[in-house]
């Protein structure tokens, strides 16, 4: 008796208790239902007209960039710009939150990828699901025009800055590979060995002639030191001559000196003998003075000779002076003409040092923006074939009410 009270007791109080689990259920069923969504793809794998080879985001990159996108899609930016558009103004569920859209949005909008694909899914839930579609449709297009349309814009403004770069790379190359030719020209050459050797033949040459130089400074200074001792032994000669007179003897013939010394010799030797000969008693007046005559003569004699050698001698040294002379005029212009090469050479030398260092400089900084000029152009061909290729993000669905064969099953027998 008492179990059957407790069955018509426990009966009822279940059926309460399964009813309250099918309406609880049935709530949330139409709140699932109650919503709408759209589909973005994101490409894990940039597409490419070239197909593989080019770069691919790890995994890890990959869900970084993705997770980057469901924060950019709800970001402040996105939703102003969406809340902006005169047709979601007039929107009822807009009106509701119209206090603050913007907060509401971010804590209603749902961004997931199901199944962690690569689809982003945005939905909105909320009765009306024709506005949550409208609403969820404008964000999707904010998102699609502010930040993946801006991208590309800005893929577009690289593609620009990158041409002006590769035009003023191209430019500059054209203007060094000239001044590298025109420099070769005047050299005869731009290849460093034959600079290096042209160099080492300058130098050389420059060395030769600075050495011959030197020699002929050393023989004009020698020759002008023999001209002083010359000088000076002339002077000793004759004090108080003037080194550039003539004299009469000077040019007598040498022979007719020679022929007077013999003469006098002889007259003396004749003169010698005959004294001897003679006896005191024998010398008489008249021979004595015809002896001191004699004498006289020969005296004369010697000293015309004298006078006659020592001018002999001064004609010579001023022969020697007058020698010396020219070669020190010669040596003079040779010296001047060795100034003037060694001075050519030495500008031939460091033409050729700096020309070769010039050259070398030239061709290294020519060959850095060349492959700069490489670089940036194959950064440019690689951004046409990327802005070429399919968008990495594009809308898969349009923004329309949620509907599931799941969610119409548990729905099917709920009261309205």
């Amino acid at each position: 008796m008492i179990t059957r009270c407790n069955q018509r007791t426990w009966l009822p109080v279940a059926g309460i208790m399964l009813l309250g689990v099918i309406l609880t259920g049935c709530d949330a069923a139409r709140k699932k239902e109650d919503a709408a969504g759209a589909m973005i793809q994101i490409s894990m794998r940039p597409p490419s007209l070239l197909g593989t080879g080019q770069h691919e985001d790890s995994i890890e990159e990959y869900k970084i960039f993705r997770a980057t996108q469901a924060q950019l899609i709800k970001s402040p930016m996105v939703l102003m710009a969406a809340l902006r558009k005169p047709e979601i103004a007039e929107l009822s569920i807009y009106q509701r939150e119209e206090a603050d859209p913007v907060a509401w949005l971010q804590d209603s909008l749902e961004v997931s990828f199901p199944v962690d694909s690569e689809i982003m899914r945005v939905t909105l839930a909320d009765g009306n699901t024709e506005e949550a579609a409208k609403m969820v449709q404008a964000v999707v297009d904010a998102y699609l025009d502010d930040v993946v349309e801006n991208e590309r814009k800005e893929k577009h403004r690289t593609l620009a800055e990158l041409d002006r770069l590769l035009a003023d790379k191209e430019q500059d190359i054209r203007h060094r590979r000239s001044t590298l030719k025109r420099l070769g020209d005047e050299l005869g050459t731009t290849d460093p060995e034959t600079l290096r050797v042209q160099t080492q033949y300058a130098l050389q040459q420059l060395n030769l002639y600075q050495q011959e130089l030197l020699a002929a400074k050393r023989d004009l200074r020698k020759h002008k030191a023999e001209r002083a001792v010359m000088q000076a032994a002339l002077a000793r000669m004759a004090p108080g001559d003037v080194v550039t007179e003539k004299s009469d003897a000077a040019t007598a013939p040498r022979s007719q000196l020679e022929r007077a010394a013999g003469e006098i010799s002889a007259l003396t030797g004749r003169l010698r003998q005959t004294v001897a000969k003679l006896t005191t008693a024998e010398v008489t007046q008249g021979m004595q003075n015809d002896l001191a005559e004699i004498e006289r003569q020969v005296n004369a004699w010697h000293e015309m000779l004298k006078a006659d050698g020592l001018e002999l001698r001064r004609a010579a040294m001023k022969e020697q002076i007058a020698d010396m002379d020219i070669r020190i005029a010669s040596t003079t212009d040779e010296v001047a003409s060795l100034v003037k090469i060694v001075g050519k050479q030495q500008e031939e030398f460091t033409r050729f040092g700096h020309s070769s260092v010039d050259v070398d400089m030239m061709r290294a900084e020519l060959k850095r923006v060349e492959e700069i000029c490489k670089n940036i152009a194959t950064k440019r061909q690689m951004l046409q074939i990327e802005m070429q290729s399919a968008p990495r993000i594009r809308l898969l669905q349009r923004a329309e009410p949620v509907r599931s064969n799941a969610d119409t099953l548990i729905t099917s027998g709920c009261p309205e």
